[in-house]
């Protein structure tokens, strides 16, 4: 997808995944139903497409896919196709786009893919893949792509900075991203495009700060799965840990470089929301997003793998093992939400459903790769998983006495009119 044409020698690969999370009504049958068959004329606006899963136990593999269906399989894939991306006035893959930030001061970038997870559980997460650019000096209304390939070196901060402003979908207004077609100077405002891409499949929430503008939901954030692979000059900068410890806590945050964090957030050896799996390899964990930072070393086999298999891994097995731990946080928030009702049948009917998600959804190994296996069960931990599966049943518990103290109110009361009578 070209990610490597215009990185400087500090960057060497980037990775920058923006995910929304939402819940949707419609069964997600009728919703894979849908895609595959849009029932016109048209053409379709998803591909289905699966992920290379390399080295996850085979059951696992097939949780996730897109054109096959296997009986273990949960959830569905798709990218969203060039007539789909017309069809939403989303710029195309090679087309430059610039954000606003503030007057004057922009954020480049292309739209390489638009993805969209459908699951079981009527939740789903719709993710923008985008790759930053560097900023052409003194340009308002962004140059040729040919041009963008030589501008100036992009850096790290500038890239933590837009993803930042990335997941901000909605504030006082929508975030906007602007793009030429042909001469036409166009305004692409996320939030209410998203919207528009899933409206279809009856969404009902989007989990987190959702706005309403008129009958439209509408996100308000995101979650961001992002990596980097930096040069070897990276290793003779002044403080490169302390640097490390920075951008590892600013990236899985996703936030801006202005907020002050605690100094124990920097810590790479004790602390939890860190994990070094190589001598040059990080990842940071965080309840708003994850992120790899590697670096490269005077080592060409080392760093062949890193910029080949490993880089590949990235893009498929760690991106697919934290959306399923993503599926089951937010199924289980999606179950939280739909508990209040103390109906007996409803609660038979949740206790059933959270019956077949712990028995097809959940699950603490997912590989025989150490790193990997160690990563995922990291970002559960982080994620509060079990925590959660814990709340649930404790408040399923609480709802099911409920019911049965009001089935023995009743009875008693009908018991009681019979003697009467």
């Amino acid at each position: 997808m070209g990610r490597k044409a215009n990185h400087s020698e500090q960057i060497v690969y980037q990775l920058n995944k923006i995910i929304i999370p939402f819940s949707y009504t419609l069964d997600s049958k009728d919703a894979v139903e849908m895609i595959l068959n849009p029932g016109d004329d048209s053409k379709p606006d998803w591909i289905a497409r699966d992920l290379n899963t390399d080295r996850l136990f085979n059951y696992i593999s097939r949780l996730i896919h897109g054109n096959n269906e296997w009986e273990e399989t949960i959830g569905h894939h798709y990218v969203m196709s060039e007539d789909g991306r017309i069809k939403y006035n989303l710029p195309l893959e090679n087309q430059l786009v610039y954000m606003v930030r503030r007057k004057k001061e922009y954020y480049y970038m292309r739209i390489l893919q638009v993805e969209l997870f459908l699951f079981e559980t009527q939740v789903g997460f719709l993710v923008y893949d985008i790759e930053h650019l560097a900023n052409p000096a003194g340009s308002e209304k962004g140059y040729p792509f040919e041009k963008i390939m030589k501008a100036p070196d992009l850096s790290v901060d500038t890239v933590i900075d837009a993803n930042c402003f990335s997941k901000s979908l909605k504030r006082k207004r929508d975030l906007e991203f602007k793009y030429y077609k042909k001469d036409e100077l166009v305004t692409l405002q996320l939030a209410s495009t998203t919207s528009k891409i899933i409206e279809c499949y009856g969404v009902d929430s989007y989990f987190e700060h959702e706005m309403v503008f008129g009958e439209q939901l509408v996100p308000s954030t995101a979650l961001v799965y992002s990596a980097l692979i930096l040069g070897k000059s990276f290793l003779q900068e002044e403080d490169w840990q302390e640097k490390l410890g920075r951008l590892l806590f600013f990236m899985r945050r996703a936030i801006k470089p202005s907020y002050k964090p605690a100094p124990q957030e920097f810590d790479l050896e004790n602390n939890p929301n860190v994990l070094r799996f190589f001598e040059n390899s990080y990842w940071g964990i965080s309840t708003e997003g994850l992120n790899n930072i590697v670096y490269l070393v005077d080592d060409n086999t080392t760093n062949e793998f890193m910029t080949t298999g490993y880089q590949k891994n990235l893009q498929n097995s760690y991106y697919y093992i934290y959306i399923l731990a993503l599926h089951q946080r937010f199924a289980l928030l999606n179950f939280c939400s739909r508990v209040g009702s103390r109906s007996g049948n409803n609660i038979l009917n949740m206790r059933k459903r959270i019956a077949d998600f712990r028995l097809r959804s959940v699950f603490q190994q997912v590989s025989n790769v150490d790193h990997q296996d160690v990563l995922y069960r990291r970002i559960r931990k982080i994620l509060g998983i079990e925590e959660m599966l814990h709340e649930l049943h404790f408040e399923l518990e609480i709802l099911a006495d409920l019911s049965v103290q009001e089935e023995q109110r009743k009875e008693s009361i009908f018991q009681k009119f019979v003697m009467i009578l």
